[in-house]
């Protein structure tokens, strides 16, 4: 499971210190999320299941087309979860650039995969909220993502810890994940109109940005500073 690197910052280094001074057995004496906090973890990990959904759409439009990479071509359809945002960029690195938005798309793309690390936190990393801040730590016994996080397993009786600023996953949600789920949905049935010629059985939705590449990268840089994962 692929997880974010990390990305230090004031505040960051503050909620850390607030996890780190803890002792370890009490870490899960901090509170339960709240109902809202829920709401968000869902509405982040359903947009990421829409994208994978559309990636994978992508796929199938991009072999029945033949403009696959042979060795993902070879693979077909058995791609690993894994394998799809790469697979897809591949396939639009070779398209014509005069029908294309190649660069645009790539971008995109690209985001996609950045923050699905935060994405794999929020799923597979139990969650508490940080007392008296708007953040959580997320907490894992998970040897492999102690090994690839830190260099290390963990000891007896510790954990790995992450710690999220909410309010700059929420930006995240509104400013990015939801409009490039938007975005992608219409461009597979594009690229289903442009190369198969069908729109296919899912209705697209447009965000009707004419360029959200642009927009997405004069948007704050809250990916530079939501993240930090330790030991303890």
């Amino acid at each position: 499971m692929a997880l974010p690197p990390e990305h230090r910052t004031p505040r960051i280094e503050m909620l850390e210190a607030i996890v780190a001074n803890t002792p370890r057995d009490r870490l899960i004496d901090f509170p339960l999320l709240q109902p809202s906090d829920h709401l968000m973890v869902g509405v982040f990990i359903q947009t990421y299941n829409y994208m994978d959904f559309n990636l994978r759409r992508a796929i199938e439009t991009f072999a029945c087309a033949k403009l696959l990479p042979s060795k993902a071509a070879k693979k077909y359809p058995k791609i690993h979860s894994a394998e799809v945002a790469g697979i897809v960029q591949e396939s639009v690195r070779a398209m014509d650039s005069a029908v294309e938005d190649i660069p645009d798309t790539i971008q995109i793309l690209t985001i996609i995969e950045r923050r699905r690390e935060i994405r794999n936190l929020l799923s597979h990393w139990a969650a508490r909220r940080i007392p008296n801040e708007d953040a959580i730590v997320l907490l894992s016994k998970d040897e492999n993502d102690a090994m690839q996080v830190g260099g290390a397993y963990l000891a007896n009786g510790h954990v790995k810890s992450a710690v999220l600023d909410l309010a700059d996953i929420r930006t995240l949600i509104d400013n990015q994940l939801v409009p490039i789920e938007q975005w992608l949905g219409k461009k597979i049935s594009d690229w289903n109109r442009r190369y198969i010629g069908d729109q296919g059985p899912i209705a697209a939705v447009s965000t009707g940005s004419k360029s959200l590449a642009s927009s997405l990268q004069n948007s704050p840089q809250q990916s530079k500073r939501v993240f930090c994962c330790t030991g303890s």
